[in-house]
């Protein structure tokens, strides 16, 4: 995933109505099981972990307090900000844990602080002829942010512990997340606009 995209991931299950652990968001976000990855040749895999897992930690703690935490949005080659990764690595994240998300999904009453999330992701799909203006895309950009506290306080009383789900059975072997200051750089390809806590 680009970061981006694992911005958005991070945001929906920290979020979410599930807690999950490095068990089962490491292997969406590199693509594969760490094993995979645990080779001499990878000399930089831990400070990348380390550098995420900051990250993470930031976010979580905004969110507790809280507190609005803008998306890590991109700039493209064109240097426009459109935030489709960002939402499309959102949906990611929920898709891990769907059938909880149906709590919100289904409540007519406040799904719709989802909206924005769903037409960023699907905005370049080819059956997709709605386009979206740039003062269009500010406020959707805006009502994602927004809409994240409301999915953390909408999600806090039914949040379930780590390693469960509705559906019963464990999640994956989790380990609780240590608090860390964000120390992650502005990425190489383009640069932070909308940073939140660790925005550059």
């Amino acid at each position: 995933m680009r970061l981006e995209k694992v911005d958005g991931f991070f945001a929906a299950l920290i979020a979410g109505p599930v807690s999950v652990g490095p068990a089962e968001y490491w292997p969406a976000v590199f693509g594969c099981e760490l094993h995979y990855l645990m080779h001499p040749a990878h000399t930089e895999l831990d400070a990348i972990l380390t550098l995420l897992t900051q990250h993470w930690n930031s976010m979580t703690e905004t969110l507790e307090r809280g507190g609005l935490l803008g998306p890590l949005l991109l700039e493209d080659r064109a240097g426009a900000v459109r935030g489709n990764d960002w939402a499309a690595g959102f949906l990611h994240g929920v898709q891990l844990h769907r059938m909880d998300w149906l709590t919100l999904l289904d409540d007519d009453d406040n799904n719709a602080v989802l909206t924005p999330t769903f037409m960023l992701a699907h905005e370049q799909e080819s059956r997709n002829t709605v386009q979206v203006s740039n003062e269009r895309r500010a406020e959707l950009l805006t009502d994602m942010t927004l809409g994240l506290s409301h999915i953390r306080s909408y999600f806090r009383p039914m949040r379930l512990p780590r390693g469960r789900s509705v559906l019963g059975g464990p999640c994956g072997e989790v380990t609780p997340t240590p608090r860390l200051r964000c120390a992650v750089p502005s990425p190489s390809r383009g640069r932070s606009v909308l940073g939140g806590p660790c925005g550059r």
